[in-house]
């Protein structure tokens, strides 16, 4: 093999890194607080909230908010992509796969094409923890302690 391709075929890999790069940039310009990209069962439980809670709610979900471009940048540096959603479990059956079973590679390249779908379910997974938090402290706060009869009557 002549050592022109093997510079080819990084250049052509580091060539793809830069265009979805730039791709994922463009796609998380665009992005605004839509109730239309939240998944469904979210996006329903969102829209029928007040305004207020709404914001409340964008607020919570946009600061867990992970980036597309940072994430292709972990996995062609550093493969770490798994660990930057938050799945550290498969970032380790990553390594291993790597290191032991050669089939790393592989694996590593269909990363590529799949990281738009990862990252979708980092974002349905803290849509739906941000949901239910907010549900929960909209729940907590709402509920009021109710006073028993016999503590009424032990009152007076």
């Amino acid at each position: 093999m002549h050592p022109y391709i093997a510079v080819i075929i990084v250049l052509i890999i580091i060539g793809a890194v830069i265009w979805k790069y730039r791709q994922a940039k463009a796609m998380e310009n665009e992005e605004l607080n839509n109730i239309q990209q939240l998944p469904p069962t979210v996006g329903r439980a969102v829209s029928m909230m007040d305004p207020t809670s709404q914001s409340a709610f964008f607020a919570k979900y946009q600061k867990s908010k992970k980036s597309l471009a940072t994430a292709y940048i972990l996995w062609f540096f550093f493969g770490f992509h798994y660990v930057y959603f938050r799945n550290i479990k498969l970032q380790i059956i990553f390594w291993i796969s790597c290191c032991f079973f050669g089939i790393g590679l592989i694996w590593w390249i269909v990363d590529f094409f799949r990281m738009p779908t990862i990252r979708n379910g980092y974002r349905s997974a803290t849509a739906r923890q941000a949901l239910q938090t907010l549900q929960f402290g909209a729940t907590f706060m709402n509920s009021t302690p109710s006073v028993s009869h016999e503590t009424k009557t032990m009152r007076e």
